[in-house]
Formats: C-alpha cells, structure tokens, sequence
C-alpha cells in the first residue's frame, strides 16, 4: 500500500471509527485513527476532502438529519475535528473554501466539529474567513446547517443572527 492509500485508509479507519483506544490510565476511549491521522499533517487534508465527497457527501438524500448522518459514520465528528485541527494554523482558507462546497447534514456535521475546535474562542478571535462562513450560512432560510449555525452562534459565541 503506498503513501495515499494508507491514509485513505486513515480516514475511512476515522470515519468508522474502526480503532478505539483507551485514553491514558482513564476510563475514557477515543479514535485511535484519528490520533493517527494528526500525525501525517496537513498533508492529509485532501485526502480527507476527498473521503468526505465520495463516501459522506452522497448519504444526506438517504438521512433525516446530521444526527442520523453522524450515527451512519460514528468517526464523523472526530474527523472533523481532527480536520480543523490539521487547517488551523496554515490551511484555514482551503477548509473555509471546502466547507463553502457543503450543504445539509454534512455542513452540519463540519459546524459542530469546528465548535469543538474554536467553541472556547473569543467570537472577535475567530477567524475572519471563518466567521464571516458561518454568518453567512446562519442566513439561509430553512437549512439543517443554517439552523445548527444559529445555535452554535446563539449558545456557544453569544450572537444572535
């Protein structure tokens, strides 16, 4: 298996969340694969993007809701958290700009991996590009992603739309 197979592999490990560990001397367990995944970096954002458009992308037709999403792929949101973290410091923009492509139940379940990772934020340090995504999104009429926004913004940065 070469380099882009094997993250591949990462990812749908992540997405199915397949490797559970212990975490620590702890009762708690997280996804072994997506501790993995954090260590290859940056560069295996595409390869994230790509996973999410061919595997997750497709199902929203078939589902109700990001809740009944995220139970079809229990590593959903660990691997949007894990996402946001591997952009945050040097590829923010190429998230904003992939999230930006999303709808639904999947951009759904991206705002609520994004609060994990900048819900303690100050909503004036925010990223620019991100915030000005998510006010963006907070304005569509009757979407499940526009109605997760409105609570995100609402309950975890204290603005109101």
């Amino acid at each position: 298996m070469n380099d882009v197979e094997q993250t591949i592999q990462l990812v749908e490990d992540t997405l199915n969340e397949t490797r559970v560990i212990r975490l620590g001397d702890s009762c708690l367990v997280g996804n072994g694969a997506a501790e993995e995944l954090k260590r290859l970096g940056p560069v295996a954002l595409p390869v994230i993007q790509q996973v999410v458009v061919r595997r997750v992308v497709p199902i929203p037709q078939e589902v109700a809701d990001h809740h009944e999403l995220m139970w079809r792929f229990p590593g959903l949101l660990s691997l949007w958290v894990t996402y946001f973290r591997l952009a945050q410091h040097t590829h923010l923009q190429e998230a904003v700009d992939f999230l930006g492509t999303l709808d639904g139940s999947v951009l759904a379940s991206a705002v609520l991996g994004c609060t994990s990772v900048w819900g303690s934020t100050n909503w004036d340090e925010l990223p620019p590009t991100l915030a000005t995504l998510l006010q963006e999104i907070a304005t569509h009429p009757s979407d499940i992603a526009a109605e997760v926004v409105r609570q995100r913004l609402l309950h975890v940065w204290n603005r109101h739309v």
